[in-house]
């Protein structure tokens, strides 16, 4: 597991050196391959092996994903890639220059993926392992979308932001633009797993799973605010407003802490708990899209005067 750690290190840097040259299809198309061969490797040694399983098709999965970036490379950057760039005292520079990032954004990353593993937690505490699997094998086809789609739009979007702010233009339009497409996007994804789940579900993983149906539909909701905003929320980092990136993070994980501790202590029902967990989402990812509108176009007024 600790070599999936660090593979999965290097392939985050190769997709941003990607980006960063321009091989936008690039860096989409190696998340697309990476989850098909986790899945296929996945799906064909779970009859071997339940116990490595998701361990063994993650680390090919990274590997491959290397590879793939690595070749795709220009000869002149894989060159570059092998010799010193920067020497100690510049490298001292940059960390100098660059401290506020790390100092506001690393704590809040950290709270923000413990926050998405709370509910996981409560499920399984409260509910047994009946519902626990309902809503982990639920839980996996609903964010597939935001996997897929998110995490590509999200470099994207950080990448053209910056451009234009370093070229002096307004980003509104773009970001309405992003908005419009992400909304139709989501808008699909859900009406697919709302009115097609009940057939699909029971066809391909058999009736044993079609209590699961319901659970999907509710945490739909979710996966549609979600993948809206998220790739958004690069704007904070883009426009400097890490401080207020920090502040909602650090918002949202007091806020899931309380309402699960409040469902555990209440002993709610299961689905009751997840409309309040995704109601909370909703919320929460409401009040992020009106910060970074907020931002936005305050940036681009700024550009007026």
């Amino acid at each position: 597991y600790p070599l999936v750690i660090i593979l999965n290190a290097l392939g985050l840097c190769l997709n941003l050196l990607h980006n960063k040259v321009g091989n936008y299809g690039h860096s989409s198309l190696s998340k697309i391959l990476q989850a098909i061969i986790v899945t296929i490797i996945s799906l064909s040694i779970s009859t071997m092996s339940q116990s490595y399983g998701l361990i063994i098709s993650s680390f090919f999965g990274q590997l491959i994903n290397i590879i793939y970036l690595l070749v795709l490379l220009s000869p002149q950057i894989k060159k570059s890639l092998f010799e010193p760039i920067f020497n100690r005292s510049e490298l001292f520079d940059i960390l100098k220059n660059y401290i506020e990032l790390p100092k506001l954004s690393l704590l809040p990353a950290f709270l923000n993926i413990f926050s998405s593993q709370i509910p996981n937690y409560l499920v399984s505490a409260l509910y047994g392992a009946a519902f626990a699997g309902f809503y982990f094998f639920s839980l996996r086809l609903v964010v597939l979308p935001m996997s897929l789609i998110g995490s590509s739009i999200n470099e994207i979007f950080y990448q053209k932001i910056i451009e234009k702010k370093n070229n002096g233009e307004k980003i509104y339009s773009f970001f309405k633009n992003n908005l419009i497409f992400l909304s139709f996007t989501g808008g699909i994804f859900f009406l697919a797993i709302y009115f097609f789940s009940q057939r699909l579900i029971p066809l391909f993983f058999g009736a044993a799973w079609i209590n699961s149906v319901i659970v999907c539909k509710i945490l739909a909701l979710s996966m549609f605010i979600k993948l809206i905003v998220s790739p958004l929320t690069m704007t904070f980092i883009a426009l400097n407003r890490v401080r207020l990136s920090a502040i909602w993070q650090y918002s949202y994980f007091s806020g899931i802490i309380l309402i699960c501790s409040l469902i555990f202590y209440l002993k709610v029902s299961f689905i009751h708990a997840l409309f309040i967990i995704v109601g909370f989402d909703l919320f929460a990812y409401c009040i992020a899209l009106i910060f970074i509108f907020s931002i936005v176009k305050s940036y681009d007024s700024s550009l007026i005067k």
